[in-house]
């Protein structure tokens, strides 16, 4: 139950279940008269509005310093509507209806207009009590009861009516289509179907004669804080038109988060009152969770704006990995997991339309896939013993206030529903961050099992200290661009992937996590100290050209080095493992692998991989297959290096490194030859890739 208008059903359900002696107790329904209260939170309408945000930073407006004209379906009443049109104070609203009256200001001033607002909701009133002295020239509330509304010539000039008297739907039909920078749905009923769609398909007959297509929407962005106010095939249609949308149960999530978390901090709290040697008052529970009421909407919007920022982050590279969208739904259909036709996703014939003109699937698509990807993936996990792994500690710990860490973390880590928050949390940040096939891709490459995949993952993280890292990308929101954030999250991922792939085929379960993460974390902090008197002079001639690129889009330097030194941050593990097993310092066997990937253009070879348009699965696993293999040719080379000095002190000069280069036999300088004619050529295909790369094994295999 979401608001003290249905807290009464709550508090029934607690009753029944308190009755029946059920471990929930008042734990079973959330919202109740000792529960959080959405409307009070604002937290359905908050969470949406993280979406809004984010739409509107891809357009480089900010709605929080930048005035901008808003249409709306609801009343400051409601709920959603109320809360989502006081979240800026730059919004210009100019026009609303709910079922009783129609809302229209042709020109508003942001601020006055915003008190009203204000004044509305705290009262609980419709648009009948709005000051119409507030209103911009030519400003009116009509009621829908009237047969005909007398149109002022402003309000025909903003929502383009030519006629000067229409019927209330005619008018808010017009009001649909109009020009306007953001549609916010915050009141019940469906008001735009597909043009594939007859209104019959939108369900929703008392709407029938408003209803406007999604290719007439003139709006930026839509903003969906109700349900189902656009069909999905709408919002499809929408989003190809480049129109800014995601999906209902995306933009509204706050409040069944905002449940989840008052259930399970209940569940925690509950032992303590209800046990045979109390330690908490029913009284002094429900003071704590009144006084948590702000740490659990920082943690429920946190989790709206990484699934927003997700969205955004699939749709990025969305055209380069269709194919890899297209395999993975075929797996879910081949399992009877989905039913492509029920959510409006592409079929093969419009799958392989898109390949050919380099479209791939669209926020809307991406939000299904997303929501089925991390539910697949729960269920998966839960079968694991990845749950009960030292290092998701961090990830439970995560999900509560950080007051109830602090005093109560033993019992944290007791929780009865300990396993399924670390579950689900743990596959809410793997799909965000890294999107829906991620474990499907690690699994085509290794062949290994989830468990594997996701002990390989949880070192990496840890590592990397991958949360820290997220966090100071996203705290530059409105700093730098969404464009040049997202690219710096999709270039972190491809670099985590492959440390994840390698680890995996190295060591997986068989290595102990806790060991792998101290030597991992050593030398990945090792690297990022030394890089600029490790790597060789053409490599970090480039490295610093990234960082002043960075720097320019905005990022702060420290931020920037980091990014850019993801990029040969890439090879830690070979880097690692040759050390370790040959008894040298890390730096110095980094310096050797980077100046023999410098010398033989190995990097060079590696970017092209990536930059080669794969035109179909197979071709696309090749390029994958070929710079695996480009990284195990470094790998061995440098390996080779260190094993021919035979107990004597190594070199690690770049002079000593080249020397031993031009040395290795004929097949050295036939490669350099090899390599300069396709870098002189005009373009790169497959085919000269498998020569370079066949050519760099047999010096190491031949």
């Amino acid at each position: 139950a979401a608001d003290k208008g249905t807290a009464t059903f709550s508090d029934i359900a607690n009753g029944i279940s308190q009755a029946n002696n059920s471990w929930l107790d008042d734990a079973f329904a959330s919202g109740g008269s000792a529960g959080y209260d959405h409307k009070v939170m604002g937290i359905t309408a908050r969470g949406a509005w993280e979406s809004v945000k984010r739409h509107f930073n891809e357009l480089g407006h900010d709605t929080q310093t930048q005035d901008f004209d808003v249409m709306g379906v609801g009343d400051m009443g409601g709920d959603v509507f109320g809360n989502g049109m006081l979240l800026s104070k730059h919004i210009r609203l100019v026009g609303a209806f709910n079922h009783l009256h129609i809302f229209c200001d042709p020109e508003p001033d942001s601020a006055k207009s915003w008190k009203e607002r204000k004044r509305l909701f705290g009262n609980v009133q419709g648009w009948d009590h709005y000051n119409t002295e507030l209103l911009s020239k030519g400003g009116r509330i009509y009621s829908r009861d009237d047969k005909k509304l007398k149109l002022t010539s402003q309000i025909k000039a903003r929502f383009g009516i030519e006629e000067s008297e229409v019927s209330p739907r005619e008018l808010m039909h017009a009001m649909l289509k109009m020009k306007i920078d953001l549609m916010w749905f915050g009141g019940i009923g469906t008001y735009v179907k597909a043009k594939s769609e007859s209104h019959a398909d939108a369900s929703d007959k008392a709407n029938d004669a408003i209803r406007i297509n999604a290719r007439d929407l003139q709006a930026r962005v839509i903003g969906e804080g109700a349900n189902l106010g656009v069909t999905q095939e709408a919002r499809i249609e929408f989003s190809a038109l480049d129109g800014k949308v995601n999906a209902d149960f995306i933009d509204n999530a706050g409040g069944v988060d905002s449940s989840d978390h008052e259930v399970n901090i209940k569940i925690l709290l509950n032992k303590m009152v209800l046990g045979q040697k109390p330690t908490l008052t029913l009284v002094a529970r429900n003071i704590l969770l009144e006084s948590m009421t702000k740490d659990v909407e920082d943690l429920v919007l946190n989790h709206n704006y990484q699934q927003s920022q997700a969205i955004s982050l699939m749709n990025y590279s969305a055209s380069s990995t269709l194919l890899n969208h297209a395999d993975y739904i075929r797996d879910l259909e081949s399992r009877n997991l989905l039913d492509r036709t029920l959510e409006f996703l592409p079929s093969d014939e419009e799958i392989d339309d898109r390949l050919k003109e380099g479209r791939g699937l669209l926020p809307p698509e991406i939000s299904v896939l997303q929501c089925y990807a991390k539910n697949v993936l729960t269920k998966e996990i839960l079968e694991t013993n990845i749950p009960d792994h030292p290092l998701t500690e961090e990830i439970l710990f995560n999900y509560f206030p950080k007051i109830l860490v602090k005093k109560y973390k033993k019992d944290i880590l007791n929780h009865q529903l300990r396993r399924e928050i670390i579950t689900t949390q743990l596959a809410n940040v793997i799909v965000n961050r890294f999107g829906p096939t991620f474990i499907n891709s690690v699994k085509n490459n290794t062949g290994a099992p989830l468990e594997e995949i996701l002990n390989a993952y949880l070192i990496i993280y840890k590592a990397f200290n991958l949360q820290a890292m997220w966090q100071k990308i996203e705290a530059l929101d409105g700093v730098v661009s969404a464009r040049i954030q997202t690219k710096a999250f999709h270039d972190i991922g491809k670099v985590i992937e492959r440390q994840v792939i390698w680890l995996t085929k190295r060591a997986g379960l068989k290595a102990d996590p806790v060991k792998q993460v101290v030597l991992f974390e050593k030398a990945v902090l090792s690297l990022r100290k030394d890089m600029v008197d490790i790597l060789p002079e053409g490599r970090l001639a480039r490295l610093e050209e990234d960082v002043s690129e960075y720097i320019t889009e905005g990022f702060p330097e420290d931020i920037s080095r980091d990014l850019a030194y993801m990029s040969p941050m890439s090879a830690v593990g070979n880097i690692i493992i040759i050390a370790h097993e040959r008894k040298i310092p890390i730096k110095d066997m980094a310096h050797v692998y980077y100046v023999i990937g410098e010398y033989f253009n190995i990097y060079w070879l590696r970017l092209q991989s990536r930059h080669l348009f794969s035109s179909g699965l197979w071709s696309g696993q090749a390029l994958r297959e070929i710079r695996n293999k480009l990284y195990v040719a470094q790998a061995k080379i440098a390996e080779k290096y260190i094993t021919d000095f035979s107990g004597k002190k190594v070199s690690i000069s770049t002079e000593s490194i080249e020397k031993w280069c031009e040395d290795e036999s004929l097949r050295s300088s036939q490669l350099k030859k090899t390599v300069k004619a396709m870098r002189d050529a005009q373009q790169i295909d497959l085919s000269m890739l498998i020569v370079a790369e066949q050519m760099l094994i047999s010096l190491y295999d031949g």
